[in-house]
């Protein structure tokens, strides 16, 4: 097993296709392979016995990336990997929704003086949790109002116009629309009429 040939690895990449191979987890090599790892990216339905296990040894993930599958959120990513963490400095949910964030916000929370980066890919999510973050430094959304499930998808990116983002260096929106360049600056225009700084892809 490759575990027994790593001393210590610092990132761990576990794709929603391998979720069935992750035994090397319960190894007694595992703790001593993954005590310093310090990036992580995996998918939101494996079990939660392994997020237990993993935040059991892992406590100084600084750059953590969650795939959800099918909108499914295993317990142990808030109750355990999220919340027990130090030092996270970079999150990155995918394929999220409104629910996800809503049971994921406060355990994101007890990081918010130390995560200075998040990516959010979503088509539906409230958008004002993001002002716990106040030493933000780089924000990146994808919204997607053309999903079937994408009401309000605009209505979450407007609320961030009441919010000050005084460490913030990088805004970047991406929207996966039909609309053209005048239609989105016309929306950007009605929702963000405070943003100094945005960029849009």
């Amino acid at each position: 097993m490759f575990i027994n040939q790593i001393s210590s690895l610092k990132s761990l990449d576990i794709s929603p296709g391998y979720t069935d191979r992750i035994e090397f987890i319960y190894s007694p090599e595992a703790k001593i392979c993954l005590k310093y790892l310090v990036e992580l990216k995996c998918c939101s339905n494996i079990c939660s016995a392994f997020f237990y296990q993993i935040s059991e040894i892992c406590h100084n993930i600084q750059s953590l990336t969650i795939t959800f599958v099918k909108f499914i959120i295993s317990d142990g990513i808030t109750a355990d990997l999220i919340s027990l963490q130090s030092k996270l400095k970079s999150i990155t949910l995918e394929y999220c929704n409104k629910d996800i964030i809503r049971i994921i916000t406060p355990s994101l929370t007890k990081s918010s003086l130390t995560i200075t980066k998040l990516v959010l890919d979503t088509a539906n999510s409230p958008l004002s949790f993001i002002s716990t973050f106040i030493n933000l430094q780089e924000l990146i959304l994808h919204l997607d109002p053309d999903d079937p499930n994408a009401e309000g998808a605009f209505e979450g990116f407007g609320q961030l116009q009441y919010i000050k983002f005084p460490t913030i260096e990088n805004f970047i929106t991406k929207f996966n629309s039909s609309y053209d360049d005048k239609t989105m600056n016309l929306v950007k225009a009605k929702f963000c009429p405070n943003l100094k700084s945005l960029c849009h892809y």
